[in-house]
Protein backbone atom coordinates (compact mmCIF):
# COMPACT_ATOMS: atom_id res chain seq x y z
CA UNK A 1 0.00 0.00 0.00
CA UNK A 2 1.37 3.57 -1.30
CA UNK A 3 1.96 5.61 2.17
CA UNK A 4 3.11 8.99 1.00
CA UNK A 5 0.56 11.79 -0.37
CA UNK A 6 0.81 12.40 -4.40
CA UNK A 7 1.17 15.73 -5.79
CA UNK A 8 1.90 18.13 -8.31
CA UNK A 9 2.55 21.18 -6.93
CA UNK A 10 5.30 22.49 -8.88
CA UNK A 11 7.98 22.68 -11.15
CA UNK A 12 10.23 20.05 -9.77
CA UNK A 13 10.39 17.02 -7.09
CA UNK A 14 6.72 16.65 -7.22
CA UNK A 15 5.49 12.86 -6.20
CA UNK A 16 2.90 12.54 -8.44
CA UNK A 17 5.95 13.31 -11.41
CA UNK A 18 7.97 10.94 -9.76
CA UNK A 19 5.38 7.97 -10.01
CA UNK A 20 4.49 8.87 -13.88
CA UNK A 21 8.44 9.25 -14.95
CA UNK A 22 9.05 5.41 -12.81
CA UNK A 23 5.54 3.95 -15.00
CA UNK A 24 7.09 5.28 -18.00
CA UNK A 25 10.74 4.07 -17.07
CA UNK A 26 9.32 0.88 -16.46
CA UNK A 27 6.75 0.43 -19.21
CA UNK A 28 9.36 1.41 -22.00
CA UNK A 29 12.44 -0.10 -20.03
CA UNK A 30 14.22 3.25 -20.27
CA UNK A 31 17.29 4.70 -17.96
CA UNK A 32 15.23 8.04 -17.44
CA UNK A 33 12.65 9.84 -18.04
CA UNK A 34 11.60 13.60 -18.06
CA UNK A 35 8.35 15.01 -16.42
CA UNK A 36 7.01 18.32 -17.64
CA UNK A 37 6.27 19.45 -14.23
CA UNK A 38 2.75 21.12 -14.30
CA UNK A 39 1.52 23.09 -11.46
CA UNK A 40 -1.77 21.62 -11.37
CA UNK A 41 -3.37 18.01 -10.65
CA UNK A 42 -5.62 16.53 -7.51
CA UNK A 43 -3.85 15.24 -4.57
CA UNK A 44 -4.32 12.03 -3.77
CA UNK A 45 -4.18 11.06 -0.47
CA UNK A 46 -1.69 8.16 1.28
CA UNK A 47 -3.81 4.75 1.27
CA UNK A 48 -6.23 6.17 -1.20
CA UNK A 49 -6.89 4.45 -4.89
CA UNK A 50 -5.84 6.15 -7.79
CA UNK A 51 -8.02 6.66 -10.49
CA UNK A 52 -7.97 6.89 -13.89
CA UNK A 53 -9.54 10.48 -13.17
CA UNK A 54 -6.67 11.45 -10.99
CA UNK A 55 -4.04 10.29 -14.03
CA UNK A 56 -6.24 12.41 -16.23
CA UNK A 57 -6.24 15.44 -14.05
CA UNK A 58 -2.02 15.54 -13.76
CA UNK A 59 -1.34 14.26 -17.55
CA UNK A 60 -3.84 16.19 -19.60
CA UNK A 61 -2.89 19.44 -21.15
CA UNK A 62 -5.46 22.07 -22.50
CA UNK A 63 -5.06 24.96 -24.22
CA UNK A 64 -7.40 28.02 -25.08
CA UNK A 65 -7.62 29.24 -28.76
CA UNK A 66 -6.01 32.25 -27.95
CA UNK A 67 -2.94 30.54 -26.42
CA UNK A 68 -2.44 27.50 -29.82
CA UNK A 69 -1.63 30.72 -32.15
CA UNK A 70 1.62 31.21 -29.74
Amino acid sequence: MRTSLLYRRGSFGGSFDDLICAALMQERDAEFSLSAGFWWGTSVLPGAPITVEDIHNVTSITFTAGLSNV
